[in-house]
Formats: structure tokens, sequence, C-alpha cells
């Protein structure tokens, strides 16, 4: 089988191996930021991430009201004036 991998095969298993690797090297500082963190929430923000400046407050308020362990919030795609929701969450199977 290996007798038969070009080097755009090997390349792209290369690339796969590398990926993977930044993949869990991203969830072990994930790991160490929960770890060390103090206070009653851990909110989780990429770096592209935008919020309303009420949003955090309304998440910790649903999250009291629910008795809930965590918080999902639905988020839009926004490219230049364009604006798409990309994930509409289903109410009813919310607590």
């Amino acid at each position: 089988m290996y007798d038969e991998l070009t080097i755009n095969d090997i390349k792209r298993m290369e690339e796969e191996i590398e990926h993977r690797k930044l993949v869990v090297r991203k969830q072990a500082l994930e790991d160490v930021k929960v770890a060390r963190a103090q206070g009653d929430y851990i909110q989780f923000l990429d770096s592209d991430d935008w919020l309303t400046p009420d949003s955090t407050r309304l998440m910790v308020q649903l999250m009291e009201e629910k008795k809930a362990d965590m918080v999902i919030a639905d988020f839009y795609r926004v490219v230049n004036e364009h604006v798409s929701v990309k994930g509409d969450i289903d109410e009813e199977l919310l607590l």
C-alpha cells in the first residue's frame, strides 16, 4: 500500500497530522485556562467573536433563572454588510 503513495499523498498525510497536533495543543491550552479560572462563570470567545454589550449579562441571568450549568447562544455570520443566521437553537429543547 505505501509503495503506491505519491508525494502529494504523503504531504496531505503530514498536513493532517500537523492539524491534529494543533487541535490537541489548542484543547490542552483550553484545559489549562479552565483549570486556572477563578470566579463563578467562564465565557469562551474566539478572536473573531463579537458580543453585544448586554449579552453576557443576559446569558448569566438566563443561566441563574433556569439553574442551568451552561448557556449556548445562537450566532450570526457577518461579512461586510451581509448577515446570515448560522444556528437557530430550537427553544423546545431548552429547559
